[in-house]
């Protein structure tokens, strides 16, 4: 397994990215290199897909949380990664069945999912969101790294 050491640069990249990313990026991943380095880690599936989550790579992230079905860090991230391809209804669903301890009201979830849903493009709640969904996002990717969940 790689160290953190070996991660944190990953993590540089991802964090810093600017503008923040969209609530919905289609099939857009944000950076290919990181895409083909996140592939080549030797590290956790979890930490992998969370990894592919930050960078926008949704394909990638689900390919790996399908197989993880039932671990709540791999419910986590399916949640999160159909709110992000914008089928809500099913981020609800996934959000509806988890337990952990990075989201101990799934309420609040349903809720941000629900918001995203609603929200238009380019207005101002539309950046409120999307930096809701960053600190999210770096806070779940944080956490799995540190935990190698």
């Amino acid at each position: 397994m790689p160290s953190n050491a070996q991660i944190d640069p990953l993590l540089t990249e991802l964090f810093e990215r600017s503008p923040l990313p969209p609530l919905e990026p289609g099939k857009t991943v944000y950076s290919t290199s990181l895409q083909t380095r996140i592939k080549s880690l030797q590290t956790t599936p979890a930490v992998k897909a969370a990894l592919n989550l930050a960078n926008d790579d949704i394909k990638g992230c689900h390919d790996i949380v399908e197989k993880m079905q039932g671990e709540s860090t791999a419910d986590c991230l399916h949640a999160i990664l159909h709110r992000r391809e914008g089928d809500y209804w099913n981020s609800n669903w996934w959000w509806s069945r988890i337990q952990h301890p990075l989201f101990p009201s799934t309420r609040q979830c349903k809720t941000f999912v629900n918001a995203c849903e609603k929200s238009t493009p380019g207005s101002e709640e539309d950046g409120e969101l999307r930096e809701q969904q960053w600190q999210e996002m770096k806070r779940v990717v944080r956490w799995v790294v540190d935990n190698k969940a």
